[in-house]
């Protein structure tokens, strides 16, 4: 028996198969599947089957000997997007047992099966998403100010231009993103973020955020990281809220932006709006989080934590 689990996002997708015992049969990575970073939606989907192809290529398995198959997606926010997404599995893995939910739900999956929980996921963009106690589930999904990286990007962006239009204070980003940009002054590297053709990804200018504010001790650069780490705590917290969840609680806390240096000013922002959470650094790639989904599917029980435990070097 076999299954898989996938996880879709801005950057990359991830496809893992493996059998009854948690046992890795072949792993395959892509690109992005976010259905609103996509150059089209169908482009997200053809992608998403793409690398799961790959990845039971590298099993020797198919499509219709899957026991189950779990998809953790960004860009899963609306119903809409759910009924994209259901018609696409229905059509490429026909007879087998799908769930599809957004990625912050997935890695949720990691700190157990049951229980309240939360996912402040922190990459490219937010991940944002609670699991109450009776296994209700709630994601975040579009919010009009970003956070992640991309917050802190566009934040930045902003302190630079105001800045050089004499409306903001002084700050050393204009001086670090002049430099890592190799443009003349303030102004051009606002037109890197805005001009049609070959457009920077504002996310990042997420690290230079994080320097300026630990090795300059920039406090515009202090404060955008903050206000950033602010917003993702309170938006966590309010997912919670939506599936019920008093009192204490497992906050599965990663993504790739937090390993970076400098990120704990945001997560200590962050964590100091979620007091009763028990944060739980995430060790494993979300991806391992749908595959758990999947088995549950199945119907297997296997060593969560061996599997966990197994894998993820296996991805690096």
């Amino acid at each position: 028996m076999a299954v898989v689990g996938v996880d879709g996002g801005n950057t990359k997708t991830l496809a893992v198969v493996a059998d009854e015992s948690g046992r890795l049969l072949g792993l395959a990575r892509g690109g992005p599947s976010d259905l609103y970073s996509a150059p089209t939606p169908q482009a997200a989907v053809d992608e998403i089957y793409r690398v799961m192809d790959e990845a039971l290529e590298a099993a020797g398995t198919r499509r219709g000997e899957l026991a189950a198959a779990a998809l953790s997606l960004a860009g899963a926010d609306w119903e809409e997007d759910f009924a994209l997404h259901r018609a696409a599995a229905a059509a490429a893995l026909r007879g087998v047992p799908v769930e599809i939910v957004n990625d912050a739900i997935g890695p949720i999956r990691c700190v157990g099966r049951d229980g309240p929980a939360a996912a402040l996921m922190c990459g490219t963009g937010a991940a944002i998403g609670a699991r109450g106690a009776e296994g209700q589930v709630w994601s975040l999904g579009f919010t009009p100010r970003s956070g992640s990286a991309h917050g802190l990007g566009r934040e930045a962006l902003s302190a630079v231009q105001e800045e050089d239009m004499g409306c903001g204070p002084p700050t050393t980003l204009t001086r670090r993103l002049v430099e890592a940009l190799g443009v003349r002054e303030p102004r051009d590297i606002v037109r890197e973020f805005s001009r049609r053709d070959g457009l920077r990804d504002v996310a990042a200018l997420a690290p230079h955020v994080f320097a300026a504010a630990e090795e300059d001790g920039d406090e515009v650069a202090v404060a955008i990281v903050e206000l950033v780490g602010y917003r993702m705590g309170c938006w966590t917290r309010h997912a919670a809220d939506r599936v019920g969840i008093e009192g204490g609680f497992r906050l599965l806390v990663g993504g790739g932006l937090l390993s970076l240096a400098g990120s704990e000013r945001m997560t200590a922002a962050a964590l100091a709006e979620l007091p009763e959470a028990q944060p739980v650094p995430l060790r494993a790639e979300p991806v391992f989080g749908a595959v758990l989904l999947a088995l549950d599917l199945a119907g297997a029980t296997v060593d969560e934590e061996a599997l966990l435990a197994q894998h993820p070097a296996l991805l690096s």
